[in-house]
């Protein structure tokens, strides 16, 4: 199956469109698309958050926070 999903990663057809005119389900295609995607996509996941350092000669020792933002769960953060 994933023959038929290269094939159509080369066209401008919806997934819908392929499917029928290849003659198989819809969502059988739609699952293996979604396989394929899995195992030979190997971009790496986007970390959940990520540290912003500004440079150490804009840093003022005298930091004041700018804004606060305390989220219902208790997670305060700070924006200096």
């Amino acid at each position: 199956m994933f023959s038929y999903v290269k094939e159509w990663l080369k066209t401008d057809l919806t997934k819908k469109r392929f499917a029928e005119e290849h003659q198989f389900s819809v969502y059988s295609f739609q699952y293996w698309c979604k396989i394929y995607e899995q195992t030979h996509c190997t971009s790496e996941p986007h970390p959940q958050f990520i540290e912003i350092k500004p440079k150490k000669e804009l840093v003022d020792l005298s930091r004041k926070v700018q804004m606060e933002l305390t989220l219902p769960s208790g997670i305060q953060i700070k924006i200096y």
